[in-house]
């Protein structure tokens, strides 16, 4: 038999999250910002979910807000692979 812990173990290290980091809606943000000032409608797509614009312009709305202190250390630091798929409609 096979416990629940054994399977969280073996997502961490396939790197399978349940949830986006605090990062990965930041950067999101700013990649759905820029498309929208290009005039660009987006599609956002997270393992195999689809998320509605909407929605993840609310979620990331969480998270937009960056001190500046956390702003150079994010850019000092690695970054952690986003697997984040963006298209537009219809192209």
């Amino acid at each position: 038999m096979i416990r629940s812990s054994q399977y969280e173990l073996r997502l961490r290290k396939w790197g399978i999250r349940k949830n986006l980091s605090a990062d990965a809606w930041k950067e999101l943000d700013e990649a759905m910002r820029r498309r929208t000032r290009e005039g660009k409608v987006s599609e956002i797509e997270y393992g195999i979910l689809s998320i509605p614009e909407a929605k993840a312009k609310k979620r990331a709305r969480r998270h937009a807000f960056e001190s500046t202190l956390d702003r150079v250390r994010r850019e000092q630091g690695t970054k952690e692979p986003i697997h984040i798929r963006m298209s537009a409609y219809g192209f």
